[in-house]
């Protein structure tokens, strides 16, 4: 197998071909066409081929070349989606085939249990932690996720079980507000408990973040003060419209 003629075009194929060889070295240099197109590798459906360890692997990686943290936790969410192991589903993985409208969060003591996460992360001294990184090799899960080896979890609801370590890899201080309000109201986050506190503490973190922001800015110039100010409040009023359709759709 030629190593010369892996392309982003057919490394789905030739990682099949990999695989059923036992060929370690065309595997590893699929990873790396992966690492550095990750964004063509995921359009092209070859990603989803990967099993959960490879997928793991990948997304933890310091090396990975994307243009937004968002994109690799859609990525997740399209892998998780792909409940079949064998087969890439292009057109459900490249995009979040849901609407929020009509959708219920699960009423298993919700209030109860955001107000038990904010008491939590209250007390772990959020307000901190370094959120405001921007380089994508900065994680406080990478320890966690690559190196330690994960027991696959095999039950009858195919790649569901994996979700929360995925999320685990995921670099949330990274993502956008719109990311992490989109993908907290997803189903599948909303059908797993763990998944749901790990999102749910990654807007916390990101509404701190700002409001830290918001209190350091006596010693800068006006014109900073004034932009972090209107940030400020456009962010909130976006958290208070998240919160809104939460309870709009709670009472549905």
């Amino acid at each position: 197998m030629a190593i010369s003629c892996i392309t982003v075009q057919n490394c789905g194929q030739m990682y099949q071909a990999a695989k059923q060889l036992e060929s370690k070295p065309v595997l590893e240099k699929i990873y790396a066409l992966i690492l550095s197109k990750f964004k063509r590798t995921k359009e092209n459906g070859a990603i989803l081929l990967l099993e959960f360890e490879e997928f793991l692997k990948i997304i933890s990686s310091d090396r990975l070349v994307v243009h937004s943290e968002d994109f690799v936790i859609f990525s997740v969410i399209g892998w998780v989606m792909n409940a079949d192991l064998g087969t890439p589903n292009t057109n459900n993985a490249n995009k979040l085939n849901y609407s929020s409208k009509g959708q219920s969060v699960p009423q298993d003591n919700f209030d109860d249990e955001i107000k038990e996460i904010i008491g939590e992360k209250e007390q772990s001294g959020a307000m901190g932690s370094d959120s405001e990184d921007s380089c994508r090799k900065v994680s406080v899960h990478s320890s966690n996720s690559s190196e330690n080896k994960v027991t696959l979890l095999k039950t009858s609801h195919g790649r569901n079980a994996y979700l929360p370590k995925l999320l685990h890899a995921c670099r949330f201080h990274l993502a956008s507000p719109q990311c992490l309000s989109q993908v907290f109201l997803h189903p599948l986050i909303q059908q797993d408990p763990e998944a749901r506190k790990i999102i749910f503490l990654a807007v916390l973190d990101k509404v701190l973040c700002v409001k830290r922001r918001h209190h350091e800015t006596d010693k800068r110039t006006p014109f900073a003060c004034n932009f972090d100010t209107i940030f400020f409040r456009v962010l909130m009023c976006f958290a208070l419209i998240t919160l809104a359709m939460l309870l709009a759709l709670t009472n549905e």
